[in-house]
């Protein structure tokens, strides 16, 4: 299972408690969206088909959350404090 319930803030924190500042944040999900439509066409070659709805599933969760804003991807840069 995957946690994706951390927060940048927690990240901040994190960070801080390792002697590290977050010095740069970029919000790049827009650029990661084309990337399902390459997921669900790898699917379609899947041969067991069981498997591949699965995949389908939880990746259409994944993109949907992502397109409403609920999921982010970031890039996070950190330097020595």
């Amino acid at each position: 299972q995957i946690d994706l319930s951390c927060s940048l803030d927690r990240y901040r924190q994190l960070a801080t408690s390792s002697g590290l500042r977050m010095t740069r944040q970029v919000d790049i999900t827009k650029q990661t969206l084309p990337t399902y439509n390459f997921l669900y066409n790898n699917a379609a070659d899947w041969e067991d088909r069981h498997e591949a709805e699965l995949f389908t599933r939880a990746t259409r969760m994944l993109e949907k959350a992502s397109r409403k804003g609920m999921l982010a991807y970031q890039l996070l840069r950190f330097d020595k404090s």
